[in-house]
């Protein structure tokens, strides 16, 4: 496992989820199993179903949204952090990581972030900050809420 995907498990293995739960990205590696308690309904989405950047069709009805290991693939991250929000219902959770210095992965890799850009990224979609680690070089984990 790489070092940046043990920090993710160790940060995940401190959450407890209850409630209904989206994991994007769900379909290739799923957050059920790695969370310290999970109850709930659970649906699961990679890229082939929902492609961020365009039109959903959920409104406020997730408690939880996982998004981790996914945001570099976004090309437009600010469209697809909105679509997240809208998904969460009032005061749901949203868990995510981004990378600065990993190095590109597939085709469609677009993107790399700093702690300031996330910042500012999410001041904008309107969420607000629950957690902010950095607990590798370049490695960002965080929870926010609607």
């Amino acid at each position: 496992m790489s070092p940046t995907r043990t920090k993710l498990v160790e940060w995940l293995a401190t959450k407890e989820v209850s409630g209904s739960t989206l994991d994007i990205g769900g379909n290739i590696w799923s957050m059920q199993g790695k969370v310290k308690s999970f109850g709930g309904e659970y649906k699961t989405m990679d890229e082939s179903d929902w492609d961020l950047n365009h039109e959903m069709h959920y409104f406020g009805e997730f408690d939880n949204i996982f998004c981790t290991e996914v945001m570099q693939f976004l090309y437009d991250p600010h469209s697809a952090l909105a679509r997240l929000r809208t998904a969460l219902k009032p005061g749901g959770k949203l868990y995510l990581s981004f990378h600065l210095t990993h190095p590109p992965m597939k085709d469609h890799d677009y993107l790399r972030y700093t702690r300031k850009g996330i910042e500012k990224l999410l001041q904008v979609t309107g969420l607000k900050t629950k957690e902010f680690l950095e607990p590798l070089p370049g490695y960002y984990l965080v929870q926010c809420y609607r």
